[in-house]
């Protein structure tokens, strides 16, 4: 017998919110599957434009059932649609970390705190609730913080950026687990941690039932893209994408007009660039509105290469989009135009091109050279990489592998689990 055990999971993301959100869904959801009861303190879904979904108010504590088996805490937390404020993104996340443990505390007594980060400093809430309800904390790293804000410029004293880097050692020294989501990851936060064995790869996944190969030439012939080669970015347009670098590839690509460049979704960025676009007068670069998740595989299949974008920062280099592992299970060539751990896994799964970020010009002529393939060189290069993913990146393999630890860890183990 595995056990069942009790699970909070903290995280501001959450269904219906998407993007990272849907990874801590299908988290709470296998895990409840596995027969754990599993309970999620969350905020109210806002991601990615910072405005509370329709049927939701903020409120000290709000209490619902999701999927009919995951509970969800729901907690007050400073709302705001000025996301390039650091300020208000400050208040965001502190409010949050303070509310959050009221949310710990409400459910039954959890046999592990499972935080996803970031931000970072939730970490500390995780912590106080494991010390008052006697749990063990688990860290689940998704960017490095506090390098990220101060990479950024959003902190520059010296004094916090000491007082940031202490709260970082502290919360590793207090977490029984630690994982991160590249080999990169894995080593940098490793040499933080005094005790490096408990600092564990778990990659981020993709539902390979879900994404795969479709046939998405009746919708290419719907939205007017007809003969024409496209390449699409879909995801969250903010800063961290860094999606200038594509309206500068769509202007290199001026003069070709078989060239379409397609943008799919939302975020702080969209209505710049889409101004940005219309003052140039350019007419092979698209922006269209998100659409809902069932209908993104025939979009990805309309494409003839897709687009992973980053902008440069040093702390981004040990990153991994999680759009990266969507598109290799749609079995479509990928260019990515970032450094790091991203471009590291299409070099190893041979799916596709990199070039270096801030390139327009890269960029395009790397979209360009996927465009000059034969349909057996763009279809190889496709199949590898849907290969990789369901090698590396299934969602059952990752899950499994994340429950593993988690039980052993609350039976009283000291992480003897292996991958």
């Amino acid at each position: 017998m595995r056990g069942h055990f009790h699970i909070h999971i903290v995280s501001m993301v959450f269904p219906p919110e998407r993007g990272a959100a849907r990874r801590i869904g299908e988290l709470a959801q296998f895990l409840s599957a596995a027969g754990h009861t599993v309970t999620v303190v969350t905020c109210l879904p806002n991601y990615p434009r910072g405005i509370i979904f329709p049927g939701y108010q903020n409120a000290l504590l709000q209490k619902e059932k999701w999927n009919e088996d995951v509970f969800v805490y729901r907690v007050l937390t400073h709302i705001s649609r000025n996301r390039q404020s650091s300020i208000s993104r400050a208040l965001t996340y502190l409010s949050f970390a303070i509310f959050s443990l009221i949310g710990l505390m409400a459910g039954p007594k959890p046999d592990v705190v499972y935080v996803a980060s970031p931000p970072y400093f939730l970490g500390l809430t995780g912590w106080v609730a494991c010390v008052l309800r006697r749990s063990k904390l688990v860290m689940d790293i998704q960017d490095l913080w506090p390098d990220a804000p101060i990479a950024l410029g959003y902190i520059k004293s010296k004094w916090m950026i000491q007082l940031l880097k202490a709260i970082e050692q502290f919360i590793y020294a207090r977490a029984s687990l630690v994982f991160t989501i590249s080999e990169t990851m894995r080593t940098l936060v490793a040499e933080r941690v005094k005790d490096g064995s408990k600092v564990w790869l778990v990659c981020n996944w993709v539902d390979l039932k879900e994404y795969g190969p479709v046939d998405g030439m009746a919708l290419k012939s719907r939205l007017g893209f007809e003969g024409k080669f496209i390449a699409l970015f879909a995801g969250n347009i903010g800063k961290a994408q860094g999606l200038d670098m594509v309206l500068d590839a769509a202007r290199e690509c001026g003069d070709n007009p078989d060239v379409q460049f397609v943008v799919l979704g939302d975020g702080i960025e969209k209505e710049r660039m889409m101004n940005r676009a219309e003052q140039l007068s350019m007419r092979n670069i698209s922006f269209l509105d998100p659409v809902p998740e069932d209908q993104v595989p025939a979009y990805l299949g309309m494409a003839d290469v897709l687009l992973v974008t980053l902008a440069r920062a040093k702390h981004r280099e040990a990153a991994i989009p999680s759009k990266l592992q969507v598109y290799m299970a749609s079995a479509k060539p990928i260019v990515v135009a970032a450094e790091g751990a991203a471009a590291q896994v299409v070099r190893i799964a041979n799916c596709g091109i990199t070039a270096a970020p801030h390139d327009g010009k890269a960029l395009a002529e790397a979209v360009d050279a996927v465009r000059r393939m034969s349909d057996s060189e763009r279809d190889r290069l496709g199949q590898a990489g849907r290969l990789y993913a369901q090698k590396h990146f299934s969602m059952k393999r990752q899950c499994a592998k994340i429950e593993r630890h988690l039980v052993e860890l609350a039976r009283g183990g000291i992480n003897e689990v292996r991958a």
